[in-house]
């Protein structure tokens, strides 16, 4: 009994030590990010970006005009480009895409799939604390997350909870940002998501206001109405931006020099301010004279 009990042990500890070397050997979250971002993306979003361009750019004069049929080298490099898609289509396939188009689109593929949305939030988490330019540009812009989820929370109610935290994340993280940042550049240019925030907020509020009564032992917790769903709450905490604040302007009136950088008086203000503390001393010299004379002559 006592040899099976130190395998345990030791194995425990082996395990222990087989975590910490992988979490010491794990990549930090942008470098992650960064490597993310270098796959590939999908074809149908490479089509569907040509497609925009070509629709935008007005036909070729000379492409109008043209009637007669191509020639020996125009069928050679029709040929040549048709060899080139090929040899790329065979390479595409055979290396990884980047995840993150059909990640957003399985939110919506699978609104009922409550393991998927964990794993979805805390993808969608990393990214927004990290504040990663160019993925958020491809999950926002690209795969429109945005917009797909704001009619989605009218259309699939299962999608709610998953939407109501990913939205939140993103209004609490923009609140951290300045406006030279692109989440908030972004979400201000942004006329579906600025329409939809007071609607954000009262959900939001609804779903964490507490239930009637008191939980035995924790009488005296405040309500989270009185704590709010802004930066600095226990909300937001809960969903992990409890070390972030509000980014504050500051005004040009509010910053204050260095005793080193301060205005100094110069020569002539310091001779100026001297002697008119020796004139109010002088005065005040002369009427106490005059004052014991008239003692006197009494």
């Amino acid at each position: 009994a006592e040899a099976s009990i130190q395998k345990k042990k030791s194995n425990k500890k082996k395990n222990v030590a087989d975590s910490s070397t992988s979490n010491k050997n794990a990549l930090p979250c942008h470098v992650a990010l960064d490597l993310i971002m270098e796959m590939k993306l999908p074809a149908a979003l490479l089509e569907a970006k040509k497609k925009k361009k070509k629709k935008g750019k007005p036909p070729h004069p000379q492409q109008q005009d043209e009637t007669t049929q191509p020639s020996e080298s125009a069928k050679n490099d029709s040929n040549k480009k048709m060899e080139d898609d090929n040899d790329s289509s065979s390479l595409s396939t055979s290396l990884p895409e980047n995840p993150w188009p059909v990640l957003c689109d399985w939110v919506f593929m699978y609104p009922e799939n409550c393991l998927y949305h964990v794993q979805f939030l805390r993808l969608f988490r990393s990214i927004c604390l990290d504040h990663h330019e160019t993925t958020l540009k491809l999950v926002l812009q690209t795969c429109k997350f945005v917009t797909r989820g704001i009619r989605a929370m009218d259309t699939t109610p299962s999608l709610r909870g998953l939407l109501l935290s990913c939205f939140n994340i993103l209004r609490l993280r923009c609140q951290s940002l300045g406006p030279h940042q692109y989440l908030y550049h972004f979400l201000d240019s942004h006329d579906v998501w600025k329409g939809y925030q007071s609607k954000l907020y009262d959900l939001t509020m609804k779903q964490q206001q507490p239930l009637v009564g008191t939980i035995p032992g924790r009488e005296n917790e405040i309500p989270l109405e009185y704590d709010g769903i802004d930066l600095g709450s226990r909300y937001a905490s809960q969903l992990g931006l409890g070390a972030f604040t509000k980014y504050v302007v500051e005004s040009p009136s509010s910053t204050t020099l260095p005793s080193s950088q301060q205005q100094q008086p110069t020569a002539a203000e310091a001779t100026t301010t001297s002697s008119e503390g020796e004139n109010d001393g002088g005065g005040e010299s002369t009427k106490s004279k005059k004052k014991k004379k008239k003692k006197k002559k009494k």
